[in-house]
């Protein structure tokens, strides 16, 4: 790690699998578009405190108590791995390569999961990570259903299509699934959607922990995300995510 980090590519500091650069950081600054990377670090948060990590949940709380501004209570436990929050450069890797990913990719845990969530983004270049819009998708095991959430509409609606198709082959699932696009509040900027994305992701792991075993609906889906991703909670996600940066990696812009 750069002793004093500045340039772009210097790197901050580690969490979990996830190495912050300073360019991920500016990222999630006011304006600025979130990238895989940023996107990566707060899932890991996310998912780690609602699997009952004490130490992520205190970081979480230290950082704001992110839970309360995000219009919700804590984040719930979910056993067992039972929501798993798959990083975007896994959903990258499912949906570009041309060859068997399981063993990279921890196909087995995500076989097991009662929900997936997975980051989906408009790139169609499948050299490299980016895209411009950020939305989710997620699948419930019990009933095989995928579910679009989108804070742009159906803006992200095929890229979504082509990641269910990926994960269908990977999940062992008998034919390819459906994707129904559940109601989701609007962002009123250009540059909010990766945190509305996040919002969804907090919503719904909350939402599968309080159901045993883990699982979502989409009356469900869209009665979490009305309270629980609008864009005033997609600005607390932003001001949370510096935070937890800043508490994490002592690093701040």
């Amino acid at each position: 790690m750069a002793t004093n980090p500045t340039r772009e590519d210097d790197i901050v500091g580690t969490f979990g699998d996830v190495t912050m650069r300073v360019a991920d950081v500016h990222s999630t600054m006011d304006g600025q578009w979130l990238n895989d990377n940023a996107a990566s670090f707060a899932l890991e948060c996310l998912e780690r405190a609602a699997a009952g990590d004490p130490d992520t949940s205190a970081l979480l709380a230290a950082s704001g108590g992110g839970a309360v501004a995000l219009g919700e209570g804590a984040l719930r436990s979910v056993r067992g791995g039972g929501c798993v929050a798959v990083q975007p450069g896994v959903v990258f890797l499912v949906v570009s390569a041309d060859f068997d990913v399981s063993e990279c990719v921890a196909a087995d845990r995500m076989r097991g999961a009662g929900v997936l969530l997975l980051p989906v983004n408009n790139n169609r270049d499948s050299s490299r990570v980016g895209g411009t819009h950020w939305s989710l998708l997620a699948f419930d095991k019990a009933t095989r259903t995928f579910y679009h959430m989108d804070s742009m509409g159906s803006l992200n609606y095929s890229a979504a299509c082509c990641v269910a198709r990926k994960f269908s082959s990977l999940l062992k699932l008998e034919e390819t699934r459906s994707v129904v696009s559940v109601t989701t509040p609007l962002q009123k900027n250009g540059t909010d959607c990766g945190f509305h994305m996040l919002c969804m992701c907090h919503a719904l792991l909350n939402l599968a922990g309080a159901n045993d075993p883990p699982s979502i609906s989409a009356d469900q889906i869209e009665a979490a995300l009305k309270k629980s991703a609008t864009p005033q909670c997609a600005q607390a996600m932003r001001r949370l995510l510096q935070q937890l940066i800043f508490v994490t990696l002592g690093y701040r812009t």
